[in-house]
């Protein structure tokens, strides 16, 4: 297996990061309400309530990671 594989996705990380603060906000919100709110609106409201924070809360050494493929050491 080459070093690529062993390593995460720094964009995975990301998406699965994002998805764990959509679940907790979506749980939040639904004790609140007394019912599942559904994911749907869970997302929406994230969205606009919380996304801009995150985003910006985020470091921007992640944020490069996802977005440049890292060539392993032995490649460069």
């Amino acid at each position: 297996m080459n070093r690529m594989t062993q390593q995460s996705d720094p964009l995975k990380e990301l998406i699965r990061l994002e998805q764990e603060e959509i679940a907790r906000h979506k749980w939040i919100e639904s004790e609140k309400a007394g019912r599942d709110i559904g994911l749907e609106r869970a997302i929406a409201d994230w969205l606009e309530k919380h996304f801009a924070e995150w985003e910006h809360y985020l470091p921007s050494r992640a944020i490069d990671e996802a977005l440049h493929v890292r060539v392993p050491e032995r490649e460069r």
